[in-house]
């Protein structure tokens, strides 16, 4: 799976509702990033507020480390922070 080089390219590959909602944020201006390895533990806390909230299940700090390098060293994997 080859992931688009830069973000501009990727936001044009996001769902129209997606990008609606994004706009605003980005006139206002909140940045879009691509995240690293270091930026895995706010992902993380992020996504664990996100799972009390939405009642879903949400796995170790480890899981997803290790999802992140295992994709991350063929490329397979992004992340994007504002």
């Amino acid at each position: 799976m080859a992931l688009p080089g830069d973000l501009d390219t990727l936001f044009s590959q996001f769902r129209q509702s997606t990008r609606r909602k994004l706009t605003p944020a980005l006139r206002r201006g909140v940045v879009l990033r691509s995240g690293t390895l270091e930026d895995l533990p706010v992902f993380y806390d992020l996504l664990k507020l996100t799972s009390e909230r939405g009642g879903f299940c949400l796995r170790s700090f480890e899981y997803y480390h290790n999802e992140w390098q295992t994709f991350a060293q063929h490329d397979q994997a992004l992340m994007t922070l504002a």
